[in-house]
């Protein structure tokens, strides 16, 4: 894919690749998704990072061990794992205990919604069943805290894990501009700018760390 982009001068990391209708991960094999010979990979820039997300709703794709990929529409700003658990009706009260859903690294729980998890259509939700499965949770991350704050000295919050993209955050508050070809943000910490391309552990930040922003968010 990033040979792909090379070759039509495309920007990688705003370059969204699916697969009928789920957003590819740089982990993803062709064997994992069931990919075939002649299977077809839909790839197109994110026009202004957010901008063409449903408000309300979000339609996410579940993937089970050795199961068939399961698609659930919920809403953005209700807790979200009580929304998937009815996509599995065989499982009865004292057996949900036993399945764990995992988005970007981190493991879900009660509190969780999509909209400050920055959720998009198609994508995927890596859920383990260990009624059936002996696998253990190797894709769990610990999930950290951080600050993000600007110039007027509003403050924004984000939960992330330790492989997360600052850019990610900086989308959050102003989506990268197509048309100029630049993201109109920048994050300082400890005097020195940070790259949107780096991860929160490149970026050697822990939990309850505070980012100044050089530029206002869209709400100051």
């Amino acid at each position: 894919m990033l040979r792909y982009c090379l070759g039509l001068s495309l920007d990688f990391q705003t370059t969204r690749f699916e697969f009928n209708a789920v957003k590819l991960r740089e982990m993803d094999t062709p064997q994992q998704i069931g990919m075939v010979h002649d299977d077809v990979i839909v790839a197109y820039p994110v026009l202004g990072g957010l901008g063409y997300r449903d408000v309300h709703n979000v339609t996410l794709c579940i993937r089970m061990h050795k199961e068939r990929d399961m698609f659930v529409r919920v809403r953005r700003y209700t807790a979200i794992l009580p929304q998937l658990i009815p996509c599995f009706p065989n499982i009865g009260p004292r057996e949900q205990g036993y399945l764990h859903f995992v988005y970007g690294g981190l493991q879900l729980d009660g509190n969780h919604v999509a909209d400050a998890l920055n959720m998009e259509d198609g994508d995927i939700i890596d859920g383990f069943n260990f009624i059936t499965m002996s696998s253990s949770l190797s894709t769990i991350g610990s999930s950290l805290t951080l600050i993000v704050k600007c110039v007027s000295g509003n403050e924004t919050r984000f939960t992330v894990t330790q492989s997360t993209r600052l850019g990610q955050m900086m989308d959050r508050l102003r989506p990268y501009d197509s048309n100029s070809g630049r993201r109109d943000i920048h994050f300082v910490f400890g005097g020195r700018r940070l790259e949107d391309t780096e991860t929160v552990k490149e970026a050697h930040l822990k939990d309850g760390d505070v980012i100044d922003s050089l530029r206002c968010m869209y709400v100051c």
